[in-house]
């Protein structure tokens, strides 16, 4: 398998380099195809209260599907499933050829080469799973994510180092770039698009909605619900009113979240609760045969790190662990390491507890 690797060059060639054999496979490719789960998104599938399903895009993969526009190489979609927030993506991406709920692909594919005038050799593609293979296997290009099933990464030409939804298909299409002698000319197209882009618009929105993901063995991780949601694209950040949020860690141990607003991360391993913030962690028995006291934290301003098990404010916070109640001025806690540090101000009152 062809390894992809960047090196400091000089700064008017491409700062980029693949395999010369997958660069002669790419360099008449016109027309690239793209999966949606797992390529163009994580693989997760996620759903309103009411029954909507719901995707999260990366905008590295958004600059790449235009940058390939610019370069005169036609960006299609053939994906088994459909949405109104992917076909909102699409569309705001320019994508015009697009096939929903299209589980045979080779045909859907086939009719898009007869309406661009291309063949097979012109053709790229990239997929993640068994509905994709038909198109790989007759393209010039094959292509998959690193998270990809065995049997389509057996199939391709090059496996990207990035996983889907995160990067992957701006892989792909930095490959397309290079191989078509593109890649190197673009940045001098990019300064006004870039302008344009700066705007803070939301590209999507959700009313009343509830998420939930769960592991690898079907075991709820976390669930979020909100009155409303906006995401926008320029910081990748989502924006939620009235959030209520559950999450689980790897002992099963309940973190419970809600506040006025949130601000989250791309990824949810960032989540900012401003107004009325409320976070309530199940708690860990200090004995054997000992209650578990959870742990209360209240203020009008919380930053939670869910990876790392930690929780930060800059503002006054309220802790309340059974009858015991403590105050800051700011607040820095790691339930990893079982560290709590209040800044500034701090007052406590200790309830012994009877024996």
């Amino acid at each position: 398998m062809a390894k992809h690797h960047t090196t400091p060059i000089d700064a008017a060639q491409p700062a980029i380099n693949f395999d010369t054999s997958l660069l002669l496979k790419a360099q008449t490719v016109r027309v690239a195809f793209f999966d949606v789960d797992g390529v163009l998104t994580d693989g997760s599938l996620y759903f309103s209260a009411e029954g909507e399903s719901l995707k999260r895009f990366n905008t590295l993969d958004g600059q790449g599907i235009k940058l390939l526009q610019r370069a005169g190489i036609t960006p299609a979609v053939i994906t088994g499933r459909d949405s109104p927030a992917l076909r909102l993506r699409l569309h705001a991406l320019g994508i015009t050829h697009a096939h929903f709920g299209t589980e045979d692909k080779r045909p859907a594919a086939e009719r898009v080469l007869t309406a661009l005038g291309l063949q097979w050799h012109q053709a790229a593609a990239i997929g993640d799973d068994w509905p994709d293979l038909p198109v790989l296997r007759a393209c010039a290009l094959a292509c998959a994510p690193a998270n990809a099933h065995a049997q389509v990464i057996a199939a391709a030409h090059y496996v990207t180092q990035r996983r889907g939804g995160d990067g992957a298909a701006r892989e792909f299409c930095d490959l397309l770039l290079v191989a078509t002698s593109h890649y190197a000319r673009l940045p001098a197209l990019l300064p006004a698009a870039a302008a344009a882009a700066v705007s803070h618009e939301p590209d999507y929105f959700m009313r009343r909605f509830g998420v939930k993901s769960f592991d690898a063995d079907g075991r709820l991780k976390s669930e979020m619900r909100g009155e409303q949601a906006h995401h926008y694209p320029d910081t990748d950040t989502l924006d939620i009113e009235q959030p209520r949020i559950r999450v689980y860690d790897a002992q099963g141990q309940r973190t419970v979240a809600s506040a006025n607003k949130a601000v989250s991360n791309g990824d949810g391993s960032e989540v900012q609760l401003i107004g009325n913030a409320v976070v309530v962690r199940d708690g860990r028995p200090k004995a054997e045969g000992s209650a578990a006291r959870p742990m209360e934290f209240r203020g009008e301003f919380l930053h939670v790190f869910a990876n790392a098990e930690r929780l930060k404010s800059h503002k006054p916070v309220v802790l309340i662990s059974g009858q015991d109640r403590f105050t800051g001025d700011s607040l820095e806690y790691d339930d990893l390491e079982q560290v709590l540090k209040l800044g500034g101000r701090v007052r406590g009152t200790l309830v012994p507890v009877p024996r």
